[in-house]
């Protein structure tokens, strides 16, 4: 099953789309698909989703709403998707279903993998210059008439204070 959290909340299965009952479906879809499958106690989803709304019985509302779900879940043929235990609710993941919202962080972590290792590319041209500009303070330091070891030790000295030497390139 897809579960579309990018937008609209939305499940998609072999049948098609499973129509969710309105807005506050669609809520608590979402809020029990950021829990990756775990328990989200009933406390926490009255607290988030009827706070604002000042429902006379939250605890009611609450079941009414799981109940629409319920209902539209096993109009979709996915009866057994949302169960109730250790005091709260769950939608539970199969190993073929996908979440959006996680497939695009996966994929965001991917791309950044990729950014820092492609980096590392960039480290070449900025060594070579660097190794460029030590070359050239060996030359004017010779060119200053200093020879011999001298010269030898201030290049240890320069690579001793490489970050510095790079931050300034930088």
């Amino acid at each position: 099953m897809l579960f579309r959290l990018l937008g609209r909340p939305e499940l998609v299965n072999g049948n098609g789309a499973i129509a969710l009952p309105g807005a506050v479906s669609r809520a608590l879809v979402g809020r029990l698909l950021l829990a990756h499958g775990a328990v989200v106690r009933r406390d926490t989803l009255i607290e988030e989703l009827w706070e604002e709304r000042g429902a006379k019985d939250p605890v009611n509302a609450l079941q009414v709403q799981m109940a629409k779900l319920r209902s539209a879940l096993a109009a979709g043929g996915e009866d057994t998707r949302l169960l109730f235990g250790h005091g709260g609710y769950r939608i539970v993941l199969g190993p073929d279903d996908e979440i959006d919202a996680t497939a695009f962080e996966a994929g965001l972590r991917a791309g950044r993998e990729h950014l820092a290792r492609t980096q590392g590319g960039l480290l070449e041209p900025l060594a070579r210059h660097a190794v460029g500009v030590l070359l050239d303070r060996l030359d004017a330091h010779h060119r200053s008439g200093a020879s011999g070891q001298g010269g030898t030790d201030q290049v240890r000295a320069w690579l001793a204070d490489g970050p510095s030497v790079l931050a300034a390139l930088c």
